[in-house]
């Protein structure tokens, strides 16, 4: 039988395979782990592979363990006919990535060297033993035809890659214009959010329409967000009782979830509720906040080392549960990974809530988090691992992890003014551009390297929307804070990677919106000059941060740590702190005062 796991988290001492917590027999299938040598045994044996890409927070992955894996006939045709290997969707998003069939589980044939044979999601017994028979025999009797088609689509694969259109320079504001229309036409007036059911957050679309609210001032933007954040917090997808959003709704009125927390999602929607309570000043959306990041610290935090897990399991019983009933049952699994690029996107939610909250616990949290993913998920040869288990980083060569966490670093050296931040910011993104940057224009998802050492799929690195607008968000950054024009141009190329078929990603292209609008507008510049132990200093940098703009970069030099810097720039040191916001190359007069400073920022985005 499958290991069972307690409340606290999914830790098997065991296996690498974790399994549905409930009876199931999926463990005496004789699973590998993606890599060379399960392939290997696949061409020595000359048999097809079976993937099961699964995620321990999904409900339908447990019920295939405890369904179709533990049906006697299946496992006895997987492991006599086939080299079964199972990946973890979170620990690997780069196989993910490469052989998802539309979600989880995901249960795709494969070839020895890769290649799909056929693919599904979910399917029960009786129809997966029927499909694996069939795959067998047709894979034994036309194996010379199946090895020829495939080497056909190889060979057009790699035409299509060596002929791609390079990257246009050319960049355009209609592009934000353009995903504003999408936006405006997918919103749903009625319910709020996006389309119909199963309906998603969609943080990045509602995060780009607030900011063109802020710019425009249109009421049907601040239409989309409120109503989307009202419905959101009132029905289903938030729980009432413990704090924290489910992943989705299940319906279009967002009634009814699907019931399992991840990490990354409630890291995203905090921020959101946060920014939106700085423009529409609605007192519910900070309390919506506050109890998120209650949920975040009671539930998903690691007493440990200050961090926080990836998910809590979806559990229908308990969540129908009243709160005084929730207390005497076992609560859903914790899944006790903590992983870099979410753990980032935590840090850089939290250094937010100290700018709106004016709270430095939420501060110092961030910074500990920081701390930790620095000196422990960083690889001495540079770059940051994927994931941290049982004291061990693991998987480098993700670009995801090395952007989160330069967006994090930034973060943390616009809300502490210490310049080691900036620095190690700049070292992780000088590692993005060597080895993730794409000939076409852009970057790619895994490094070099990682594709050297990779199989099947993973020897074809791929250029992604989401991960280049990051990318191009964070250069642009230290363009500004360390004076580099260089950083400029690498986000243009990023963002040129995309801008002939930004379109086609829909709404997914929303953070691709937010970017270009951030490469085509100067942002608002505020600087802090003072001494950094001053509450004078403080002040003003406090106001600095919680003055919400749409692009905004905030820094602080202090006139003894910061000399060399200070004496190259514009500003001049007084003898009390002062604050100097700028915008398009023009400078207000020095501010002395935190009020003055938050009217100077709102003055720049009236103008």
């Amino acid at each position: 039988m499958a290991l069972a796991w307690g409340n606290e988290s999914h830790e098997s001492q065991e296996t690498p395979f974790r399994f549905s917590p409930r009876p199931n027999r999926a463990s005496e299938i004789q699973w590998h782990e993606w890599g060379k040598d399960a392939f290997k045994q696949a061409s020595r044996e000359d048999k097809p592979v079976l993937l099961s890409i699964s995620a321990i927070w999904c409900h339908w992955c447990h019920v295939m363990d405890e369904t179709s894996y533990s049906d006697p006939d299946v496992i006895a045709t997987v492991n006599q006919d086939y080299i079964p290997i199972r990946v973890d969707a979170d620990q690997r998003p780069d196989v993910d990535r490469r052989y998802n069939q539309g979600g989880w589980p995901s249960t795709v044939i494969l070839t020895p060297t890769g290649e799909i044979l056929v693919g599904a999601t979910y399917i029960p017994p009786t129809q997966l033993s029927a499909l694996l028979w069939e795959v067998r025999d047709y894979y034994k009797k036309n194996q010379a035809d199946v090895l020829a088609k495939v080497a056909q689509l190889r060979a057009r694969q790699e035409a299509l890659l060596s002929s791609a259109m390079p990257a246009t320079m050319d960049l355009s504001e209609d592009v934000v214009s353009n995903l504003m229309e999408t936006v405006l036409h997918q919103y749903d007036p009625q319910y709020g959010g996006f389309g119909r059911e199963p309906k998603f957050p969609h943080v990045d679309a509602l995060q780009l329409a607030l900011e063109q609210y802020c710019r425009r001032h249109e009421e049907r933007l601040r239409e989309v967000v409120v109503t989307s954040l009202d419905a959101m917090q009132a029905g289903g997808m938030f729980d009432h009782e413990e704090g924290g959003f489910f992943r989705y709704s299940t319906t279009r009125d967002w009634s009814v979830p699907h019931f399992e927390k991840m990490l990354e999602d409630n890291a995203n929607l905090l921020r959101l509720y946060l920014d939106a309570f700085r423009v529409i000043d609605m007192e519910s959306y900070r309390e919506t906040a506050l109890q998120v990041m209650s949920y975040l610290e009671r539930t998903l935090r690691d007493p440990a080392t200050g961090a926080f897990f990836g998910s809590q399991d979806a559990l229908e019983d308990y969540y129908s549960l009243s709160g005084s009933e929730r207390q005497i049952v076992q609560a859903p699994a914790v899944d006790a990974t903590i992983y870099t690029d979410r753990n980032a996107r935590v840090a850089s939610a939290y250094f937010t809530a100290f700018a709106v909250l004016g709270d430095a616990r939420y501060r110092d949290i961030a910074v500990g988090l920081v701390e930790f993913l620095w000196s422990q998920l960083r690889a001495p040869e540079g770059g940051m691992f994927h994931y941290y288990r049982s004291g061990e980083p693991n998987l480098l060569g993700l670009i995801g992890d090395q952007l989160r966490m330069a967006e994090a670093l930034l973060d943390a050296y616009e809300a502490t003014g210490q310049t080691a931040y900036l620095d190690n910011a700049a070292e992780l993104l000088k590692l993005v551009r060597r080895d993730y940057y794409d000939t076409r224009g852009g970057f790619l998802d895994i490094s070099e390297q990682h594709a050297a050492e990779g199989v099947a799929g993973l020897v074809r690195r791929e250029s992604m929307i989401a991960d280049n607008a990051l990318a191009a968000v964070q250069f642009l950054r230290l363009n500004y804070l360390a004076s580099d024009p260089v950083c400029r141009e690498v986000a243009r190329s990023a963002l040129a990677r995309f801008a002939n078929d930004y379109q086609r990603y829909d709404l997914l292209a929303s953070a691709y919106g937010q970017a270009m609008d951030r490469f085509m507008n100067e942002p608002v510049l505020v600087t802090i000059v003072g001494r950094m132990g001053e509450a004078s200093t403080r002040d003003l940098l406090c106001a600095g941060l919680h003055a919400f703009s749409p692009w905004k970069i905030v820094q602080t030099l202090d006139p003894v740590q910061d000399a060399e810097r200070l004496r190259q720039s514009r500003y001049q040191p007084g003898s009390v702190a002062r604050a100097y916001v700028c915008r398009n190359r023009t400078c207000f007069p020095p501010i002395e005062t935190a009020q003055g400073v938050e009217s100077v920022v709102r003055a720049c985005d009236d103008a």
